[in-house]
C-alpha cells in the first residue's frame, strides 16, 4: 500500500519509538524523511510549550523553517505525532508549500495534556487518537492503537520478577507505588520499580506541589531512561507489568499491546479494557486508584495466549495500515 510512497514523517523522540515507526514504514516501501518534532529537550522549553511563550515560538518557527527549505521532494504524506511543538506558522507554510499532500495527525497523548492542539487540527485531513472520550468528543477524530513491532520480540528470557513497573514519576503514580510496594513486601514479591524523572528540578517542583509526592524519595528517582530495548527485556523478564494511567487519560496506553506479544500479564487502573476482548483471556487485572487491592492468585497463575485475530490490532504494521490511507 506504502510502496514508493513519500512521507514527511514529524514525530518526537520518545524512547526508540520514532525509530520503530521509521523502520516499518520503509519495510512497508515508503520512502521517509523525519523530522524531530520537539528538538529541544529540556526543562525550560517544555515550561515554554506550556505558556506558548512568544520566545519559544520564534524559536522552534526557525527550526522548523530551516528544515522545510531542505526538503527538495514532494510528498504523498505528511504524519504528524503529537504536535504539541509544532506551530501554526509551520502548519500554514507545509499546507502552502504541499498542498496536494494529505496531512495526518496521531494524538500520542489526550488532548488536554497538549495545549493548543485543537487550533491545528484544521490544517489536517486526517486525525487520530487512542483516547475514548476525546474521541466521542469530537466526530472527527477517529480511533488507532499505536502497537508494538513484532521484529524485536524474539528472545526468550526466565520470569525473575513478579512485578515491573517504568514510567515517569507524575500525577498519582508516586502514591500508587508506594501501596503497592508495601503489599509486594508484605507478601513476599519480587518486584522491579523504575522511577524516572527528566530531572532534579521537576522532582522539586513536584515536591512542592503535588501531595503525592510525599511517597517518594529523591534516591528513589533515576534521572537516566532505559532504552526501549531494556524496558521489553524488563517486562518480558516479570509475572506482571504494572500500569498506571494517569486519571486525565482514557484509552489504552502502550503496556497493553506490548504485555500482548510479551505474554506478560498486565496490572492497570484502566476500567476501559473489560469492554475489549483481550480482558476475556484473564490476562488483565484491574485495580481501583481508592484501593490498591492486589490478588496473589492472579500474579503467580500463568499467562493465557491469545487468539492472533485480536492480538494483530496491536501491532505497529496494523496501526500504521489503520492511520496512513
Amino acid at each position: 500500500m506504502l510502496e514508493n510512497k513519500r512521507i514527511l514523517f514529524i514525530c518526537p523522540k520518545f524512547f526508540n519509538y520514532h525509530n520503530l515507526i521509521l523502520d516499518e514504514l520503509k519495510i512497508k516501501g515508503a520512502m521517509v524523511k523525519y523530522i524531530n518534532e520537539a528538538p529541544f529537550n529540556n526543562i525550560f522549553v517544555k515550561y515554554a510549550i506550556r505558556k506558548n511563550s512568544s520566545l519559544f515560538k520564534k524559536k522552534i518557527n526557525k527550526y522548523y523553517f530551516k528544515e522545510i527549505d531542505e526538503l527538495s521532494q514532494n510528498f504523498d504524506y505528511i504524519f504528524v505525532i503529537k504536535g504539541s511543538t509544532i506551530t501554526e506558522d509551520v502548519l500554514k507554510e507545509l499546507r502552502k508549500k504541499y498542498s496536494d499532500t494529505k496531512f495526518i495527525l496521531y494524538l500520542w497523548d489526550s488532548i488536554r495534556n497538549i495545549k493548543g492542539i485543537e487550533r491545528k487540527f484544521s490544517y489536517f485531513d486526517s486525525i487520530y487518537s487512542f483516547d475514548f472520550k476525546d474521541i466521542e468528543k469530537n466526530p472527527r477524530i477517529k480511533y488507532a492503537y499505536l502497537g508494538l513491532s513484532k521484529k524485536i520480540l524474539n528472545e526468550q528470557t526466565d520470569k525473575i520478577y513478579d512485578i515491573v513497573f517504568v514510567g515517569t514519576m507524575h500525577s498519582i503514580r508516586p502514591r500508587v507505588l508506594s501501596e503497592i510496594e508495601a503489599f509486594a513486601k508484605m507478601n513476599g514479591l519480587n518486584i522491579f520499580f523504575y522511577k524516572y524523572m527528566s530531572n532534579i528540578f521537576l522532582y522539586i517542583y513536584q515536591k512542592l506541589t503535588n501531595s503525592n509526592f510525599k511517597y517518594i524519595k529523591l534516591k528513589e528517582v533515576s534521572f537516566k531512561k532505559l532504552s526501549y530495548n531494556n524496558i521489553l527485556l524488563l517486562y518480558k523478564q516479570s509475572k506482571c507489568v504494572l500500569d498506571i494511567q494517569t486519571p486525565k487519560q482514557t484509552g489504552y496506553t502502550s503496556r497493553l499491546g506490548e504485555i500482548i506479544y510479551l505474554k506478560t500479564k498486565l496490572i492497570t487502573n484502566n476500567e476501559s479494557i473489560i469492554h475489549d476482548k483481550i480482558f476475556r483471556y484473564g490476562n488483565v487485572y484491574i485495580y481501583s486508584n481508592d484501593k490498591i487491592d492486589l490478588d496473589i492468585g492472579f500474579i503467580n497463575k500463568p499467562y493465557k495466549n491469545v487468539h492472533d485475530s485480536i492480538t494483530d490490532k496491536f501491532t505497529l504494521s496494523y496501526f500504521i495500515n489503520q492511520v496512513i490511507q
